[in-house]
């Protein structure tokens, strides 16, 4: 991306948000593959606009980690950028659909020792969906307090990766959920499964969906409180809406020519729900704990949402049958060691 894409992206965020709040997300494919001089002056420019416009500020990094040298580490060190990364378990299952396990767990813990690491996201597939215990064992033992298993997608230039079935998908919940049972969340926590079993305590409101937009409610931030830029300076609604072109909302060297009222329609038209959310889904018991799909990857992934509703609906029925105690001991426990209440 050239400097000057990225300072127009900064000028255009800043200039229109009404939030007092603004995470600046370093993402990819991969940031590491930019010189760090291109972040020195970029990042000096965003501390800069934040002063003056009085926001407050943080910096978030998603890398893979193979190319973190001491350059970059200063870099992140000297801006306390919080660096989150992706590891699919111990190198010998990541390296299955990955590479460079050992690398990557090595600058993990570089970023440790200067206090800006941030987390894994541990992508669930085909390959690894029956080992869930003992990634979580493999994360607990290299002291990673939380991670996040996100389900796999065939999308991008991956549409003919194999798809998990809803057996799959849920015997990787029952094995999270074990895993979190038997450590009673004292140990490795993992961050959709906590969600779960906080919203199968407590169900979310209307008021809850309606007032915060996240990945997991009903209707994300994609283009409301998120916007991705890609090299070229389209305009996205969020970093995974990339993987369609048809998803572009506006590129910043056009940036006169498109209407707020063209701007929402097509926002609207990102976030808009079939027939089966409003005449199935709503009066859904296993709702409670349904993460709801993703806008992007469902548009051209249609097989895994399903196959994770089916799996959705039979976990909710295995937490049924646990005892209440338990769940409520795992998030007692779980909010103890993360909140310190």
């Amino acid at each position: 991306m050239p400097l000057e894409t990225a300072i127009r992206y900064i000028d255009t965020v800043f200039n229109n948000t009404e939030s007092e709040n603004i995470e600046i997300t370093f993402h990819g494919g991969e940031p590491l593959l930019q010189n760090v001089t291109w972040f020195d002056s970029l990042i000096e420019y965003i501390i800069r606009k934040a002063i003056i416009l009085k926001k407050d500020l943080r910096f978030v990094m998603q890398s893979n980690l193979t190319l973190l040298n001491n350059d970059f580490l200063r870099l992140i060190e000297q801006y306390h950028i919080i660096v989150g990364t992706s590891l699919d378990g111990p190198p010998s299952i990541n390296n299955i659909t990955r590479s460079k396990g050992k690398v990557v767990l090595e600058n993990i813990r570089k970023l440790k020792k200067i206090g800006c690491f941030g987390g894994v996201v541990c992508v669930v597939s085909p390959f690894n969906f029956d080992k869930m215990k003992t990634i979580l064992q493999f994360f607990e033992n290299e002291d990673i307090l939380t991670i996040k298993a996100n389900l796999s997608h065939a999308v991008g230039e991956h549409t003919d990766f194999p798809k998990l079935s809803h057996e799959m998908i849920y015997l990787a919940f029952t094995e999270i959920y074990e895993y979190m049972r038997e450590t009673e969340g004292l140990k490795t926590l993992e961050a959709n499964m906590l969600q779960k079993l906080s919203r199968f305590i407590k169900p979310p409101t209307k008021e809850d969906y309606r007032d915060i937009l996240i990945c997991s409610h009903p209707f994300c931030g994609g283009g409301i409180t998120t916007i991705f830029s890609d090299t070229e300076g389209n305009l996205y609604p969020c970093g995974t809406s990339v993987v369609d072109k048809n998803n572009i909302l506006l590129n910043l060297n056009n940036l006169n020519h498109l209407s707020s009222t063209e701007y929402f329609n097509k926002i609207k038209k990102f976030h808009l729900k079939d027939r089966k959310y409003y005449e199935v889904c709503q009066k859904c018991e296993a709702s409670a704990i349904c993460n709801f799909g993703c806008p992007a990857f469902d548009a051209i992934d249609k097989v895994t949402s399903k196959e994770e509703c089916i799996a959705n609906i039979k976990f909710y029925h295995f937490l049924k049958k646990e005892s209440k105690t338990t769940i409520e001991k795992i998030l007692s426990n779980a909010n103890k060691r993360l909140y310190g209440k």
